[in-house]
């Protein structure tokens, strides 16, 4: 999950936001100028899927093939040692389904 973070910010880093949700399509890549990620598969997959949500305000970009970035996101996530739904934000905090938040540590217990 550290590792899409970083893929993310490269990606607000290049374009001043947050990819649309429309561009997260497991195993594809996504990019904006130079900046490039590929979606992740869930390794659970295909009975866990990650769900990504852009959110917060809108801000036009630079980016090829999505002229609008967003300031945050939401990535719905499961952890099958803790046999629960989690999410991460844009800052990195980790949040259970219920939106308490937990620790990266408390989930690798």
């Amino acid at each position: 999950m550290k590792q899409v973070k970083t893929g993310l910010d490269l990606y607000l880093n290049e374009g001043g936001g947050y990819p649309p949700d429309s561009v997260w399509i497991p195993g594809e890549l996504i990019s904006c100028t130079s900046a490039f990620t590929r979606v992740p598969n869930d390794p659970g997959a295909p009975v866990y899927e990650y769900a990504y949500a852009a959110n917060g305000s809108s801000v036009d970009s630079e980016c090829i093939g999505n002229p609008t970035v967003y300031s945050g996101y939401r990535l719905d996530f499961y952890m099958e040692n803790k046999d629960g739904f989690y999410y991460m934000n844009e800052d990195g905090n980790v949040f259970t389904a219920a939106g308490v938040s937990v620790s990266w540590d408390s989930l690798l217990d």
